[in-house]
């Protein structure tokens, strides 16, 4: 069977690049001139830290366009999460649980035994992903806002015939 390489949109990337970039920048200087000017106080680290974590976004999302890497990887093999970086395997594939949060739109990759995948992650993944779980969300997922060509996701999800899972309440 076809390896479907879903691409990122370079365009949304630079984009949110900017947006890190205006954000993150003001919010460190300002906190350090609040550090400068009235000394230690929460309001100045909290902003420092705010800025710092924006600017660390924007230094990874720079690494991404720069990378050129496919977001997911979808073939025999199984699903490859490049976020992540991890490959699922088929069998241990569930389905896919559509949701949204905060206005995007997400697939979630349900996996039967998350563990054996997730144990081998890098300790900052693996908090991502039991940040997650503990909102009640799958912890591996795929976000659709960065996505080039959505519909070649979901061509390839069709071709393999990825079960489309309804939450059920």
């Amino acid at each position: 069977m076809k390896e479907y390489r879903i691409e990122r949109s370079k365009k949304k990337m630079i984009g949110a690049i900017v947006l890190l970039l205006l954000f993150g920048l003001p919010f460190s200087l300002l906190g350090v001139y609040l550090l400068l000017d009235e000394g230690f106080s929460f309001i100045s680290l909290l902003f420092i830290a705010l800025g710092v974590v924006l600017l660390s976004f924007m230094i990874y999302a720079i690494r991404k366009v720069k990378e050129n890497s496919p977001d997911v990887i979808i073939s025999k093999r199984g699903i490859y999460l490049d976020m992540f970086t991890v490959w699922i395997r088929w069998e241990d594939i569930e389905g896919i649980l559509p949701y949204q949060l905060q206005g995007q739109t997400f697939f979630g990759v349900i996996v039967k035994e998350e563990e054996k995948y997730i144990s081998p992650l890098k300790a900052s993944k693996r908090n991502l992903i039991r940040i997650n779980q503990k909102m009640g969300f799958p912890g591996f997922n795929i976000s659709l806002t960065y996505i080039k060509h959505k519909e070649h996701l979901f061509e390839a999800l069709d071709a393999y015939n990825v079960p489309i899972l309804e939450v059920v309440s």
